[in-house]
């Protein structure tokens, strides 16, 4: 399933950031971070929602200042 795969997927960037999208069984999936990510969102709401067909698959992150 696509959408499962973009669950599973984790992005690092150059600086030593790494986002994690954990997959959570009961409720919504939510985002983990470490790294400088977490020093930038510190405090505030993140929402992400994941969506998917057969073939396709779509993320949208929304951050609250």
């Amino acid at each position: 399933m696509v959408g499962a795969n973009i669950e599973r997927t984790t992005s690092k960037s150059s600086v030593g950031t790494e986002i994690d999208v954990c997959d959570n069984e009961r409720t919504r999936p939510t985002i983990r971070v470490t790294g400088r990510a977490e020093q930038i969102l510190a405090g505030r709401k993140v929402h992400l929602s994941i969506s998917h067909l057969p073939d396709y698959a779509t993320a949208i992150v929304v951050i609250e200042d």
